[in-house]
């Protein structure tokens, strides 16, 4: 996640060089150089600067990834194919201890309907956006007719149908998502985070609303301001 994100973060060879030689020695040696870095990349990566406001109609990426103990997606934009992407939004969870049973297939295949759900205020409606996978099988399954698969797999699929995009293979060591899928929101500890988001959407929803009414347009300096 860090190296898609490097164009973005000033002097992010100098901050990374600590971590970089971790890679060259033998012997692992966590030191107050490593910790420091760590620190400054975490704080490069949450900085508002680096996220950019989702806009109709430029170049959108849903990138998705699972394993057995988590999920995760990000979703990035461009306005141009000679511009880099940008992360618009990150999201992650657990899986459910039936979901750590399904097979690799059925839990990608998941991950998808999943985030589609997730960020389908975003998506719904959008022009046509991809969904990147490191499960090969995944491109095949979601341009299959409904009946003609698995059961559980075929249910996702039938989910996604209400949205319009294409569904495209990049390998597992390129997908931005694998870091999420691996540091997820652990769903114990999430339900005051899941408060806390809720009520920010509908402050930011309401404010929005009201701005529109109001003028016409939004801008992000009007929510900020509510």
């Amino acid at each position: 996640m860090a190296g898609f994100s490097e164009r973005f973060i000033p002097n992010f060879a100098s901050i990374v060089h600590p971590l970089r030689q971790q890679l060259k020695e033998n012997i692992w040696a966590w030191d107050e150089k490593c910790q420091e870095a760590f620190t400054k990349l975490q704080a490069s990566l949450s900085e508002f600067s680096l996220l950019h406001h989702y806009v109709i109609g430029h170049d959108t990426e849903l990138v998705v990834d699972a394993n057995i103990t988590g999920r995760g997606a990000v979703l990035v934009q461009r306005a141009s194919k000679t511009e880099a992407f940008h992360p618009v939004m990150y999201k992650s969870r657990s899986q459910k201890e039936v979901e750590t049973r399904y097979s690799a297939t059925e839990r990608e295949a998941l991950a998808v309907r999943w985030a589609c759900r997730k960020l389908r205020k975003y998506l719904l409606g959008a022009p046509k956006f991809r969904i990147v996978t490191d499960h090969r099988p995944l491109t095949y399954m979601f341009h299959k007719l409904c009946g003609e698969l698995p059961p559980r797999v075929d249910n996702f699929v039938m989910d996604v149908q209400e949205f319009e995009y294409e569904i495209v293979y990049r390998p597992g060591k390129t997908c931005i998502a694998n870091y999420m899928s691996r540091h997820h929101v652990d769903r114990a500890g999430s339900s005051r985070v899941f408060e806390i988001e809720t009520a920010a959407e509908s402050v930011v929803e309401s404010g929005c609303c009201h701005a529109l009414n109001e003028q016409g347009t939004v801008t992000v300096e009007d929510i900020r301001a509510g």
